[in-house]
């Protein structure tokens, strides 16, 4: 949902938000997604909420991308012109007219992250330290 709502403010206020935030997805996207995972895991010790954590906090990064060029494309549409002639606010036209829109490419990229989450699960499983007995954190054992 952070995604949703970067790539939303991003691609349709455009300007000096949508420099700002594209250059911190682009940072964000720079960095390796397992050795990131993998540092963690052995810090903090593997657990289902660093998985939650690792897997959201990468993932939101290309969201925003995809629903930031979906606005950019849509944004100049007849409707949304429509919308700004009667006087809607941006946030309106962002969220009641644009969000709509860009929610199939949201679920489309949402089932895609399944997998992601499922080997990232299990990658983070394994580096356990002080020789802990490693069972999977879902599911039964």
């Amino acid at each position: 949902m952070i995604g949703v709502l970067f790539g939303l403010a991003a691609g349709y206020l455009g300007g000096v938000v949508d420099a700002i935030i594209a250059r911190l997805i682009d940072v964000l996207l720079s960095l390796p997604f397992f050795l990131v995972a993998l540092t963690l895991a052995y810090r903090y010790s593997a657990s289902l909420s660093l998985v939650i954590f690792v897997v959201g906090f990468f993932s939101f990064t290309a969201l925003a991308r995809i629903v930031r060029g979906q606005v950019i494309s849509l944004k100049n549409k007849e409707y949304i012109e429509a919308a700004r002639a009667m006087g809607a606010r941006p946030w309106r036209i962002m969220l009641v007219d644009l969000l709509p829109n860009v929610m199939a490419q949201v679920i489309v990229y949402a089932s895609l992250l399944i997998p992601l989450a499922i080997v990232a699960e299990a990658s983070l499983v394994l580096p356990r330290r002080g020789g802990a007995r490693r069972r999977p954190l879902t599911g039964a054992t």
